[in-house]
């Protein structure tokens, strides 16, 4: 037989992948039922429970997307469960949001309960997460029959809002790598039941064994994500300044410098923002012509004082989701060793100075 030429190699292994395809049967969509949201959260008894929101695709429903829900010992016995309760095959290939209830990350770690979307290959590990500021139930039980199907409306709210830089949006890979890293600790997306809608509240901060610390309100999470160098399209944020009262500044670019340094037994450092914005809004005081600046001096004033209080509340916390561990381990290696098993309790006793610096690229079209 004479040798297959290496110019048709690509050709036929191309061939065989096609025909080794063709030989599984395709599962129809009305069979499946495809899990966009999963929800855990701990009932009145410490009891685990598991929620999923998976699209109804037959003609014949009324309804646009079906809730399961099962209470269980393991996530993996609660998946089990929730499968047995399906109309249809269960999977997770399209997962798009998890949830977890407050209650839960208050009491227990976060990754236990995880460690069966981590592990398993057929999970969908870029799904966002979300903490719910209540329970899950309530987010499950929402009324979405205006708005469209629940995991669809979850998904727009969460990653509109991080586009709008009001939240952060952490999937699935990520979050496992914020438990596992010393250097950060933990942060998701804080979202909250409303009547007749969900609302995205802000941020929640875990600590580095991954149980609930506090939560930033949206103003604080644009600042955390500004500290973070997340900036993406722009940073909207609105300050109450001296002389032009209430104005709104979008931040279209900013370089972070940051130093690190240890002495008088804890870690210091020194954080310079300079950042690029343009005038939005002047709501209040329109008439009064201030120079330039004058304003970008007072505007750099605000923002270093609400950096400070940021600074204060996440170190009041004992958590670092800025990620001040990298200098402190890049620069002071030897003090570095003592305290990453507990990060967060050092960086609450570390000095943090920020000083900023805004630069106004324009102030609109009106003079």
């Amino acid at each position: 037989m004479k040798r297959i030429r290496k110019r048709y190699l690509p050709l036929c292994a191309l061939i065989m992948l096609m025909a080794t395809t063709a030989c599984s049967k395709p599962a129809a969509l009305e069979k499946l039922q495809i899990m966009g949201v999963y929800g855990i959260d701990l009932n009145e008894e410490g009891r685990l429970q598991s929620f999923s929101s998976s699209p109804i695709f037959s003609r014949e429903a009324t309804k646009k997307y079906n809730i399961t829900q099962a209470t269980a010992l393991s996530t993996r016995q609660s998946r089990q469960q929730l499968d047995s309760m399906s109309i249809g095959a269960l999977t997770g290939r399209k997962l798009a949001t998890v949830l977890v209830g407050k209650k839960l990350l208050t009491e227990k770690s976060i990754y236990p309960y995880l460690d069966v979307l981590f592990r398993d290959p057929s999970s969908e590990i870029n799904a966002d997460i979300a903490m719910v500021d209540g329970t899950v139930a309530e987010i499950m039980d929402s009324e979405m029959d205006d708005k469209g199907r629940l995991e669809v409306v979850l998904l727009e709210e969460i990653e509109t809002s991080y586009e709008d830089r009001i939240c952060v949006l952490t999937h699935a890979y990520q979050l496992e790598d914020q438990l596992l890293n010393p250097r950060v600790t933990p942060y998701v997306t804080e979202i909250k039941a409303m009547p007749r809608e969900i609302k995205v509240v802000g941020t929640a901060l875990l600590t580095d064994d991954g149980k609930y610390a506090g939560s930033l309100n949206n103003k604080e999470s644009s600042l955390l994500l500004l500290l973070q160098h997340d900036i993406g399209r722009q940073i909207q944020l609105t300050f109450n300044l001296p002389s032009k009262g209430t104005v709104t500044i979008n931040i279209k670019d900013a370089k972070l410098n940051i130093h690190s340094a240890y002495g008088e037994e804890r870690f210091q450092f020194r954080v310079e923002v300079h950042a690029e914005a343009e005038l939005a809004e002047q709501a209040t005081n329109w008439k009064e012509n201030i120079p330039v600046p004058v304003l970008e001096q007072e505007v750099s004033k605000q923002l270093q004082q609400e950096c400070d209080k940021l600074i204060n509340k996440i170190k009041r916390y004992h958590v670092d989701p800025i990620g001040f561990g990298y200098y402190a381990k890049a620069y002071q290696l030897s003090q570095w060793k003592k305290v990453e098993d507990n990060w967060g309790d050092a960086f609450a006793q570390a000095d943090v100075e920020i000083t900023t610096h805004i630069k106004l690229i324009s102030t609109g079209a009106v003079k």
